[in-house]
């Protein structure tokens, strides 16, 4: 292998951490949505074929990164192109009318937002559930049906469950069945 392979990647390897983390910070630089930015996707964008190994092999490697970010604040979804050798974004697409996936930091927050809900930590009372740290939250994706109160939100819908006891298995015991 030569020295020139074994430092540059391929230009279809998939991106580095390191190189997400520069298309990141390349999105924030360019375009920044404040606080409220959330990256869906970072993911390599796959290069024209035609000639790829023969420039791979000239030490000539322009990578790419697709980039899908969302305003967690608005909703609103933009999909980018960024160049990682020149360190600009090529293109910034608003999808108007798209909505990103719910990632796991979208569960955690909706898990985070019942636990603390007055009428669900009320509801559990009247089961006779005070502690919550007994108490799991699993939220789901729920997807869209049309409704007028759904569409400018991405839903999540939780299932309950509590614990008998610390370190009890967290799924045996649905809130709806207690007691």
């Amino acid at each position: 292998m030569s020295n020139l392979s074994a430092r540059l990647p391929h230009a279809l390897d998939p991106l580095s951490s390191d190189e997400i983390c520069c298309a990141a910070k390349i999105v924030r630089g360019a375009y920044n949505p404040g606080a409220g930015i959330r990256f869906e996707t970072i993911v390599l964008e796959e290069p024209v074929r035609q000639g790829l190994d023969v420039h791979w092999n000239e030490g000539i490697v322009e990578r790419r990164a697709f980039v899908a970010a969302y305003d967690m604040l608005t909703g609103e979804l933009f999909e980018a192109i960024v160049s990682l050798n020149r360190e600009e974004v090529e293109s910034w697409t608003p999808r108007p009318g798209a909505r990103p996936r719910i990632g796991p930091n979208d569960f955690l927050l909706a898990e985070r937002i019942a636990i603390k809900d007055p009428r669900f930590v009320s509801a559990l009372n009247r089961r006779g559930i005070g502690d919550m740290s007994l108490v799991c939250v699993d939220p789901w994706s729920t997807g869209n049906f049309g409704y007028p109160s759904e569409k400018h939100g991405r839903l999540i819908q939780t299932f309950a469950w509590v614990r008998a006891r610390p370190f009890d298995n967290q799924y045996a015991h649905p809130v709806e069945g207690w007691r």
